[in-house]
């Protein structure tokens, strides 16, 4: 007989109970396990005093949370959450959710981050500061970095910071740092606000825990990649909920999975949440073995269905704002096959930073080597300046993935040219498919910071990859607090909501380098170690034409590289290696087992493979059936 228990106590069950109950593969929905409708007799004295009499008019509350075990006989059918749905004078109508169904169910659709207890940072000062510049996740949460919490741009195609232009003096850098020779001289500069940046992986735990699930296997503090994502922000903060979007706990924990090929998994009876790579999720998968006699009735097939939308990597795109760094980041799929692809000639420099400078695509422009010397533009670069084309260098010319984007001529005039990097995170695009993805937590704009510093190290200027935490007019640091509005403002003005942005910034921290164009000890944030341009300050000086932009590289081991298409991008380092499933057919495959069965597990049925969508199981008249109806994808 089936059996029920809320919060340790005992409910009685009709004689003769039927209702179905589902077991669902997280690695192919958000969904878990959970009960269909269960009728519970408020007439049985022991039903009415568990749910405290709730029927009554004059009793306002309903419990909430409550533990709920159903049981047979031979074992535990599901633990989880019991959720009250309804109620009459005689009936009270409930379902228990489980596993990844309960985590969803706790987490709630509409939970805030604000709303979450994630902790706070007790006190920060420079010397712990420093510290956790020289560390990572997870001995740290965060790391004090420097980020532009403000910087206003001019109108113009290069991406420099520059001391000596009066906008750029305007700009405030949280963390700053100032030029030092090792890692032991590093310091701050006098008055920087110290503004932490957490790690996105302490995120994840910490919403975990405050949702009441330890994590554990946890492959994003074990990623050496994705354990250094950090989430780029100018709030002046110590709460760690503050440092993040308002989003609702099911968008930023669903964007962290589609971003990093996660999967959580949640183990219901240990409350405990396994954090899996989803190309490693079926290596020690088990194998459920289903026998011929045990099939029951002919097997159903469906084609063409929709598939899960958590495993498609077809179409997939960052949601960028729309500000002029991240234009030229993300050009229109159909806007690139409309432009001409010009093949820039292989050749091996004298220099190394011939390459560096795009010399070889001026030499395309131009057709020959006779402008080397030139410090005025050529004829034949103003002719395709502003022309529907873009420049390609040849592989053999790729080296360390520096060049394996196009450029377009961004500026040109008569003492200089200039060339930009364009679709660096641009999307994915298969024409033959329909499945699109979009991702809301995006590589930051990064700009290079080009200061002046004054130090025990000497007089200098210190350069480095500088990440935007905010790209707007003001330079006041952004508040983690709305406006206060007084009851007269709220009287004209209507009360105002609370304005919560639709995309998150990342970064990599890639912690203290050695030396980054020349200059020792510095700590950046970069979206991608390799493809870095800076725009020189050469611009300004009686220079060649064509030496206005540098490509540099930090020689860091690993795919660094938020990318979506890159050679060490997210698409070929984590996205590319999942599971390959067969969607155009779908299996609905009756059989008969006396015990329950995994649906994370892969199911040999009649000698053939599948991998399980989901697992149906009945109670009729009281007892659990032993035919179980399964959803299925075929294993190629």
């Amino acid at each position: 007989m089936i059996k029920l228990m809320i919060n340790g106590e005992k409910v009685n069950l009709a004689a003769d109970l039927s209702l179905e109950f589902y077991a669902r593969n997280p690695f192919f929905t958000s969904e878990g396990q959970h009960t269909l409708d269960i009728d519970i007799s408020l007439a049985d004295p022991q039903n009415a005093r568990v749910y405290r009499s709730m029927h009554r008019i004059d009793v306002g509350s309903r419990p909430k949370n409550r533990s709920a075990v159903l049981y047979y006989e031979k074992g535990v059918i599901i633990s989880g959450t019991e959720v009250i749905l309804e109620i009459d004078t005689k009936t009270v109508k409930i379902q228990i959710v489980a596993g990844n169904s309960e985590f969803n169910f706790i987490a709630g659709s509409d939970k805030r981050l604000h709303e979450l207890d994630l902790g706070s940072i007790p006190t920060i000062d420079e010397a712990t500061a420093l510290a956790s510049m020289q560390g990572s996740y997870p001995q740290w949460d965060y790391v004090c970095t420097p980020v532009c919490a403000k910087v206003t741009f001019r109108i113009r195609p290069e991406n420099v910071m520059h001391s000596g232009f009066e906008t750029y003096n305007n700009s405030t850098i949280c963390n700053e740092i100032e030029l030092a020779t090792d890692k032991a001289a590093l310091k701050y500069k006098a008055g920087t606000r110290l503004c932490p940046q957490p790690y996105l992986a302490a995120i994840v735990r910490k919403v975990l825990q405050a949702l009441g699930y330890t994590p554990k296997d946890d492959y994003l503090a074990a990623n050496k990649e994705l354990s250094r994502l950090v989430v780029v922000h100018a709030h002046d903060t110590l709460y760690y909920n503050r440092m993040v979007e308002n989003w609702t706990v099911e968008e930023f924990l669903s964007q962290v999975e589609n971003l990093c090929a996660v999967y959580f998994v949640v183990d219901n009876f240990s409350k405990t949440v396994s954090i899996m790579n989803a190309a490693k999720y079926y290596k020690t998968a088990e194998v459920e073995h289903i026998a011929y006699g045990d099939v029951i009735g002919d097997v159903d097939k469906k084609y063409d269905q929709d598939p899960p939308d958590n495993i498609v990597y077809h179409n997939v795109s960052y949601k960028f704002p729309s500000t002029n760094l991240y234009k030229f980041s993300s050009i229109d799929h159909e806007l690139i096959g409309k432009l001409q692809t010009v093949l820039c000639p292989s050749g091996t420099p004298p220099y190394d930073w011939w390459k560096a400078s795009l010399y070889y695509v001026y030499k395309a422009m131009i057709g020959d080597d006779g402008f080397y010397e030139s410090k005025t533009t050529p004829q034949a670069v103003k002719d395709v300046f502003n022309k529907n084309t873009i420049y390609k260098l040849l592989p053999s010319l790729m080296e360390e993935s520096v060049y394996e984007y196009p450029f377009v001529l961004a500026g040109c005039t008569d003492n200089f040219a200039l060339l930009k990097m364009v679709n660096q995170f641009g999307p994915r695009i298969e024409d033959n498919s329909d499945d699109k993805m979009e991702l809301n937590l995006v590589p930051t704009e990064q700009v290079w910071c080009n200061r002046s510093s004054n130090s025990n190290a000497g007089k200098g200027v210190l350069i480095y990859p500088l990440p935007l935490a905010e790209n707007t007019d003001s330079d006041e640091a952004s508040s983690t607090e709305d406006t206060a509005q007084g009851v007269l403002d709220k009287i004209y003005d209507g009360e105002k909501s609370e304005t919560i942005s639709d995309t998150m910034f990342l970064a990599f921290y890639l912690g203290i380098q050695p030396e980054v164009y020349g200059h020792p000890a510095v700590t950046p944030l970069c979206v991608n170690s390799r493809l870095l341009q800076y725009s020189t300050s050469h611009l300004y000086t009686d220079s060649r034409f064509w030496e206005h932009q540098r490509l540099y590289y930090i020689n860091v081991e690993g795919n660094f590289d938020l990318s979506i298409n890159g050679s060490k991008g997210m698409y070929n380092t984590y996205w590319v290696n999942q599971l390959d499933v067969d969607f155009s057919e779908v299996y609905i495959i009756r059989f008969r087992s006396l015990q329950l069965r995994d649906a994370r597990h892969i199911f040999n049925i009649c000698n053939r493979k599948f991998y399980c969508q989901q697992l149906k199981y009945g109670v009729v008249n009281g007892h659990l059936s032993d035919v179980i109806e399964g959803t299925f994808y075929p294993v190629r």
